[in-house]
């Protein structure tokens, strides 16, 4: 054990002994030690291989789907060469599941290696709420909300245990509002590097920091995880929705804000609004006259926005600028559509057997081994 690890332990017994999560000194040495964290916390290894396998599955079940038509002449073949066919049929299946480990192996790109970030908010509820938010928390994005961040297969959360909790195995989150997909990190090297900077800044944490309301919160854990990682960290020069939406979720207790940049009224954005106003969700000019805003206030509505705003898109031909704007709005829905379904997850055991190729996109966040890839 190295001195600086002998350190950090004593600084936690010494500091963080009421909300120690155990008093083995092996767990705890597994929250300070970078290697033992990347190990036995995030299991790198184990998730690796696992990532690799429903690789080569997914891969596997789509050559069978190609060569489905050439086996189905089985049916009507003699009786004599029925179980040669079968023979025959289980040793390609041996031959391809071989192949797509050498395939995997070999051939991987570096694009193939992956790790999507997205940031998450869950709503918290205070007495005076209000007030703390304008008064305490002006300088905080969300104000008093908890935010928590996914990367690949790990949803993180730093919390008032002034430990990081780490979870791997379901992104469920009870009280999410929003979800929104912030950043992609893409090459072997960039994941793996990606990986070993969690651990030590998760280590980092768990070690020296100590939760405080107002001045090492969740918010603040955040912040230093993107800035260690070399991404943008404040949210503001590349991800300015992103930045409308917390700010408008500050004081909001149910509603959902999703805003349009306000440009000419034509008669097809009239006509949009009227179907919208029509069917019961509130539109809203802000005082600058700046946004237009679809204020929702529960499931159904999202949906039924979210299935009005999709057919405005297919029949409307867009300006360049108008059709960012557009863009920023299907953002902000599929946000809030993913926060009620970390809200709405079951907390059943995962199965991973029927996911290929052509449904693994959609089920990102479902499935927190689809939402990046990486071998150990």
């Amino acid at each position: 054990m190295s001195e600086e690890v002998k350190k950090r332990m004593e600084n936690i017994r010494r500091k963080k002994r009421k909300t120690l999560p155990s008093s083995n000194l092996q767990i705890i040495e597994y929250l300070v030690n970078e290697e033992l964290f990347l190990k036995h916390v995030m299991n790198v290894e184990s998730i690796g291989k696992q990532m690799v396998d429903i690789h080569i599955t997914s891969n596997h079940q789509l050559r069978n789907c190609e060569n489905n038509n050439n086996n189905l002449n089985l049916v009507n073949s003699p009786s004599s060469n029925i179980e040669n066919n079968i023979m025959m049929m289980e040793e390609q299946v041996k031959i391809d599941m071989a192949d797509s480990v050498i395939e995997h192996s070999c051939s991987a790109t570096d694009e193939a290696y992956f790790l999507n970030i997205w940031i998450g908010v869950s709503q918290l509820e205070y007495p005076c709420k209000k007030l703390i938010t304008n008064t305490l928390f002006r300088g905080n994005l969300i104000g008093v909300n908890h935010p928590f961040i996914i990367i690949g297969p790990y949803k993180i959360d730093w919390n008032d245990s002034s430990f990081v909790k780490l979870k791997c195995d379901m992104f469920r989150a009870a009280s999410a509002v929003m979800c929104y997909q912030y950043h992609t990190i893409r090459g072997r090297e960039n994941v793996k590097n990606a990986i070993t900077t969690i651990a030590t800044v998760c280590t980092y944490w768990n070690s020296y920091k100590q939760f405080a309301k107002l001045s090492c919160n969740c918010h603040h854990f955040i912040k230093y995880l993107l800035k260690e990682l070399s991404i943008e960290d404040d949210f503001t020069q590349t991800h300015p929705t992103l930045v409308y939406i917390l700010d408008r979720m500050k004081l909001v207790k149910h509603e959902r804000i999703i805003p349009w940049k306000f440009q000419s009224d034509n008669g097809a954005r009239m006509d949009f609004i009227k179907t919208v106003k029509d069917n019961g969700i509130v539109v809203s000019c802000t005082p600058n006259q700046e946004y237009l805003e679809f204020i929702v206030n529960n499931l159904n509505q999202l949906k039924l926005l979210h299935n009005l705003f999709d057919s405005h898109k297919k029949s409307t031909t867009f300006e360049t600028e108008e059709l960012e704007h557009v863009n920023e709005i299907d953002c902000c829905i599929d946000s809030y559509l993913r926060g009620y379904q970390l809200r709405n997850q079951t907390m059943k055991p995962l199965d991973y057997s029927q996911i290929n190729q052509f449904t693994s996109q959609s089920q990102q966040l479902e499935y927190p081994l689809l939402n990046g890839f990486f071998d150990w």
